[in-house]
């Protein structure tokens, strides 16, 4: 479909698609990716961080991409995205993992 028939709301999913194929696209699916398999599950409510200087973060602000709300800061390194993580109050970048704080500590079941 030609662009002149799009919807502002199409136009802007087009974009978003578009800033997902590219260097920003892969800095948030790695965080994700990462977050997903070294931190506890995934809150409803946790938040994906960019810095709003990236090129095409404008149109991802204020969605959601794979269930995170994303939101902008711009202390987020440019190129790089975090994910805040509601349970344990941290912002989580690629290559971070849980110290002993976030250990789960598993009791025996009284029988």
């Amino acid at each position: 479909m030609s662009s002149e028939w799009m919807t502002p709301e199409q136009l802007r999913l087009r974009r978003a698609a578009e800033v997902m194929e590219g260097p920003l696209g892969q800095a948030v699916h790695d965080v994700i990716f990462w977050t997903r398999k070294h931190w506890p599950p995934m809150r409803s409510d946790d938040e994906l961080w960019l810095n709003p200087n990236d090129h095409g973060a404008s149109v991802l602000i204020g969605g959601k991409v794979l269930g995170y709300q994303v939101c902008a800061s711009e202390q987020v390194p440019q190129g790089a995205a975090l994910i805040y993580c509601k349970s344990f109050g941290v912002y989580v970048g690629e290559g971070q993992k849980p110290d002993a704080r976030f250990a789960v500590v598993r009791l025996p079941i009284p029988m």
